[in-house]
């Protein structure tokens, strides 16, 4: 099967033949058999009937990182009020993206304000490359 040239696959939830791209990866060469759309609308009908689940969980990671939420608070604050503004682009791959799709990656959470706007995948590698550098 293919579009615009591409292989492609068929959604088991929706039945739609789509592009790979529109599937998540479970491992290298192996793609969930819902797309990314069909996932993401059964993850929030779950939150949203699991609401005081989801929020306990929130509580209890704030909790338990105070730091990163801090950081996160301000930088969001800061975005919402326009005293920081969000580039179009992620700093590496300089790839063009949404901007409510960037990740503000704080390398340090006690300077809320200085973070690296990246990318989900590249937000994703900066944080699995210190752990696999450490063994873990």
């Amino acid at each position: 099967m293919n579009v615009q040239g591409k292989a492609a696959k068929t959604c088991t939830k929706c039945g739609e033949v789509k592009a790979p791209a529109e599937f998540y990866r479970k491992k290298p060469g192996l793609l969930y058999s819902h797309c990314k759309q069909c996932i993401r609308e059964k993850t929030r009908a779950w939150e949203k009937a699991n609401s005081e689940r989801v929020e306990a969980q929130r509580q209890r990671h704030r909790k338990r990182h105070p730091d990163k939420a801090r950081a996160r608070w301000i930088l969001n604050s800061r975005v919402a009020e326009g005293r920081i503004k969000k580039p179009d682009r992620c700093e590496e791959c300089d790839e063009l993206v949404e901007v409510q799709k960037l990740h503000g990656h704080h390398h340090d959470y006690s300077k809320p304000t200085e973070v690296r706007w990246l990318c989900p995948a590249c937000h994703a590698v900066e944080h699995y490359e210190p752990r696999a550098e450490a063994g873990v």
